[in-house]
C-alpha cells in the first residue's frame, strides 16, 4: 500500500470494455485492498517471502514406523535465513508490468495506474496553521485527531471494537471553513482525504447499508480521513410518517458506531438532528459568519499562494475584506481576476480583484432581491387559502 500522486490518463475494466480516465489528484497502490472488495475483476500475483518467513514454525513429522501407528511427534524447524532481495536491473524493470492497481481519491474509483506517471504524495503539514479557525477550536481538533492517530487514549466501549472513531461535526452556514477543516486535519495527520457526499451513499436502505459499509472498510484499510459532505439527510429526527428515512438514520446509526477512524460531518440544519445521533458526536464545532478579520487572512492566505504573487499593502487587504463574501466566493474572485490579468497580459492587483468583487455583490443583490419576491408570493397565496 503506497499513496501518491498521479497525473494523467487512467484505465477501469469494465464489463464493456476498457475507459479511459484523465485523472489528477492522490491515489492510494493497493492491489490486495483491490482484489478483496473487487473479486471479479482481479488478477493473479506472487508474493515474495515476507520477514515472517524467519521465524520458527512448527510441525510434525512421523517416526521410523511407517505403518501409521506411530504417534507424531513435534519439532521446531530451523528458522530460515530472511530473504534478500537484490535492486531490479534496469533490463528486469523493462519485463515488469507499466501499470498498478489503485483507487483515485478524485474520482473515487479503481484504475490501473501507469508507474511513470505517479509521484510522491507530498504532504502539507503546515496547512493546518493557516486554517481560519477560533484559536480554542483549532487546539481541540489539533489536539484530538493527534491522540487518535498516534496514541491510544486507553478508553473502550462494553462492547469490544465499538466506539473507538473520532467523530466531529461541522455545522455552519457555507463557505465558513468546514470542509477546509477536513482537508487540513487530513495533511496535518499525512493521510489521505475521502470525500463523499449524501449522493454518492444511495438513497435506498440495501443502497445505503453496502456503500456506506464498503467506504469505511476502505477508509479504515488505509487510515483515511472520511468527509461525509452535506449528511443532513442521514441525520435528521425519525418520525413516525416516513419509514424509508427512518431506515437510513437507523442504518448510518448502526454502520457508524463501529468506524475507528477520524470522521467527519458537515451540515447546516444542525438543529434537526436526531437525538440518537447526538449522543454519537464526539466533537461539534459550530461555524459562524466569517468576520472582517476572518475574511482578511483568508484573502492573505489564497493571495500568497497565487502564482506569481500580488503585492497589496496592508490597508489594501482591510479593503477587501469589507466584502462580505464567504471564503469559496473569495478564492473564486481570485481565480477569475487572475484569468481576467492573464487574458490582458498583465499582473493581478486589487483593481482586478475589486472589479470581479462588484460583480458578485450585484449578483447576490439580484438573488437576494429574488428570494424575497418569490417569498412574498408564496406568503400571499397562504394567505388567500
Amino acid at each position: 500500500m503506497h499513496f501518491c500522486t498521479y497525473k494523467g490518463v487512467a484505465l477501469e475494466y469494465t464489463p464493456c470494455g476498457i475507459s479511459r480516465y484523465n485523472t489528477d489528484g492522490r491515489v492510494v497502490v493497493d492491489t490486495k485492498t483491490s482484489h478483496r472488495l473487487n473479486a471479479n475483476n482481479s488478477f493473479n500475483v506472487s508474493a515474495f517471502k515476507s520477514s515472517e518467513d524467519k521465524l520458527s514454525k512448527r510441525r510434525k513429522i512421523r517416526s521410523e514406523d511407517y505403518d501409521g501407528d506411530a504417534n507424531a511427534e513435534t519439532l521446531d524447524l530451523v528458522p530460515e535465513e530472511k530473504l534478500e532481495l537484490d535492486p531490479l536491473t534496469d533490463e528486469q524493470c523493462l519485463l515488469a508490468n507499466a501499470m498498478v492497481r489503485g483507487f483515485s481519491f478524485a474520482e473515487k474509483r479503481w484504475f490501473d495506474f501507469f508507474v511513470d506517471r505517479l509521484g510522491p504524495a507530498n504532504w502539507d503539514s503546515g496547512c493546518f496553521d493557516k486554517l481560519v479557525l477560533p484559536a480554542a477550536q483549532k487546539d481541540l481538533v489539533r489536539a484530538l485527531v493527534t491522540t487518535h492517530t498516534q496514541h491510544s487514549v486507553g478508553f473502550d466501549d462494553i462492547v469490544k471494537g465499538k466506539g473507538k472513531g473520532l467523530i466531529l461535526v461541522l455545522h455552519g452556514p457555507p463557505g465558513v471553513g468546514k470542509t477546509c477543516t477536513a482537508e487540513t486535519v487530513a495533511e496535518y495527520c499525512e493521510r489521505p482525504l475521502y470525500m463523499v457526499s449524501s449522493g454518492d451513499l444511495g438513497t435506498n436502505a440495501s443502497q445505503l447499508d453496502s456503500t456506506l459499509s464498503r467506504i469505511l472498510d476502505m477508509a479504515s484499510t488505509w487510515k483515511a480521513v472520511l468527509l461525509i459532505d452535506e449528511a443532513d439527510v442521514f441525520l435528521e429526527r425519525r418520525s413516525l410518517h416516513d419509514m424509508e428515512r427512518n431506515s437510513l438514520v437507523s442504518i448510518f446509526l448502526r454502520v457508524l458506531e463501529y468506524y475507528e477512524g477520524i470522521l467527519f460531518l458537515t451540515s447546516n440544519r444542525v438543529n434537526t438532528f436526531d437525538d440518537a445521533f447526538k449522543s454519537r458526536i464526539h466533537v461539534p464545532l459550530k461555524y459562524n459568519d466569517l468576520t472582517a478579520e476572518s475574511r482578511k487572512q483568508i484573502w492573505q492566505n489564497f493571495l500568497a499562494k497565487t502564482e506569481g504573487g500580488v503585492q497589496l499593502i496592508e490597508g489594501e487587504y482591510d479593503g477587501l475584506a469589507q466584502a462580505n463574501i464567504n471564503g469559496r466566493q473569495i478564492k473564486n474572485v481570485i481565480r477569475t481576476a487572475k484569468s481576467l490579468a492573464q487574458f490582458h497580459g498583465e499582473k493581478l492587483d486589487r483593481a482586478k480583484l475589486e472589479q470581479v468583487i462588484k460583480i458578485q455583490e450585484e449578483f447576490e443583490h439580484e438573488l437576494d432581491l429574488t428570494n424575497f419576491v418569490a417569498v412574498g408570493a408564496n406568503d400571499q397565496m397562504m394567505n388567500g387559502r
